[in-house]
């Protein structure tokens, strides 16, 4: 039982400092964002540029409350399932013109 507790216990560890470590990644990408905006946009677009990045904030601080409320009533298998198709849906929206952005 001692053994199956440290394991427990260095896996959270492992858990805290991936959480750490992409939570850094996260806010660095989106710094870093701001400083290429300014660049590749015109003073009249820049605004509207600035909203649709706000608005992907916004998605990003929403989609764990709701797949936590899922889970917490469903459990992880509808997850693991609408996540792929939720994917899946996205594909179209990533390509412009053909070409993979």
């Amino acid at each position: 039982m001692a053994s199956s507790e440290r394991l427990n216990e260095r896996a959270f560890i492992w858990y805290r400092l991936l959480f750490f470590f992409s939570g850094f990644a996260i806010r660095a990408r989106h710094i870093s964002f701001e400083g290429v905006l300014v660049d590749i946009c015109t003073d009249e677009n820049r605004a509207l540029y600035s909203g649709i990045s706000s608005a992907f904030n916004l998605t990003e601080a929403l989609i764990p409350i709701i797949s936590s409320m899922l889970i917490q009533y469903a459990g992880y298998q509808p997850l693991f399932v609408f996540s792929p198709l939720l994917t899946l849906a996205a594909w179209p929206y990533s390509t412009l013109n053909g070409a993979l952005i």
